[in-house]
């Protein structure tokens, strides 16, 4: 799926949704993106899908959106640093790895994350907003 076939898919959801898309940009395993949200009357809500392109289609409504992933079969997915070529994980002071996780107190209309790696050693190699 090309940057320019998103876009498409973006155009045909409703005015009243907003896009989250996890795309695998390899097959070395089959991945799950899980979303925490409030909904408009303030309610926790939780939601998940798992495969090599996953879409979720939100009410533009939802506030405090977390999203993070994981590999099915394998761990979860750790930070690495977007910055560098080579994408190595980042550690915190502790030496540890901390899980990618994304924040949002409001959605942005669509954002699309590319995942790569095994069900070891996954990532999130890219992020559009």
């Amino acid at each position: 799926s090309s940057l320019r076939s998103w876009v498409a898919d973006v155009d045909e959801r409703k005015h009243s949704e907003n896009l989250l898309e996890m795309v695998s940009r390899d097959v070395k395993c089959v991945r799950t993106m899980q979303v925490k949200y409030t909904d408009d009357s303030g309610q926790e809500q939780t939601w998940s899908g798992s495969g090599y392109n996953v879409k979720c289609h939100m009410q533009s409504s939802a506030s405090n959106v977390e999203v993070t992933f994981s590999a099915v079969g394998g761990r979860k997915v750790y930070k690495v640093d977007r910055r560098h070529p080579k994408l190595p994980f980042i550690k915190d002071a502790n030496g540890k790895q901390p899980l990618e996780k994304f924040v949002y107190s409001t959605l942005p209309s669509s954002v699309q994350f590319e995942i790569r790696g095994s069900s070891i050693m996954p990532y999130v190699s890219s992020v559009f907003e």
